[in-house]
C-alpha cells in the first residue's frame, strides 16, 4: 500500500522500462526503483510521527545510516516482524485452546502441550509448575 502510493506521487516505479539489451544478449528483467527515497521516506516517518509504537518499533530495527537511508529494508523489517507476530499469536491461540481429547491418554496431552509451549519458547519454570500442578 505504502508503495502504491509512493507511486502515485512518481517517487517509485514499479516497472520501469527496460533498458535496450546489446545486440545478440537476452534482455535483462528490470527490478523496481526508488525515484526519490528521500521523499518516501519522510512520507513514512509523517505517517508513522505520533505513533510511539510504531516509532519504537523502526527505530528497535538498529539499522545502519546506510539501511535506514533504503525504503526496501525498512518495509521488509516491518513485513518480517509483523509476520512474525502475527505466527505467535496464532499459536499463542492455539495453546490456550488445547483441550484433552477423549480416550487420551494424560501423558500425550502433556506432550502435545509441552510441545505447543515449546513453540512459544515458555521458559522451563512454566513446564516444572504445570507438572507440580497436577
Amino acid at each position: 500500500m505504502f508503495k502504491d502510493w509512493c507511486e502515485l506521487n512518481g517517487w517509485y516505479d514499479s516497472e520501469p522500462p527496460p533498458e535496450a539489451p546489446e545486440e545478440g544478449a537476452d534482455p535483462m528483467p528490470v527490478e523496481p526503483k526508488w525515484l526519490a527515497r528521500g521523499k518516501a521516506l519522510a512520507a513514512f516517518r509523517s505517517a508513522i510521527a505520533g505513533n510511539e509504537e510504531l516509532e519504537n518499533l523502526v527505530h528497535g530495527f538498529q539499522l545502519s545510516e546506510e539501511e535506514a537511508k533504503e525504503p526496501n529494508v525498512i518495509l521488509r523489517q516491518l513485513q518480517e516482524h509483523l509476520m512474525t507476530s502475527e505466527g505467535v499469536l496464532t499459536e499463542r491461540t492455539k495453546f490456550a485452546q488445547m483441550k484433552q481429547e477423549d480416550q487420551e491418554a494424560v501423558t500425550a496431552w502433556e506432550g502435545r502441550v509441552k510441545e505447543q509451549g515449546r513453540r512459544l519458547e515458555y521458559c522451563n519454570k512454566c513446564e516444572d509448575q504445570m507438572i507440580t500442578q497436577r
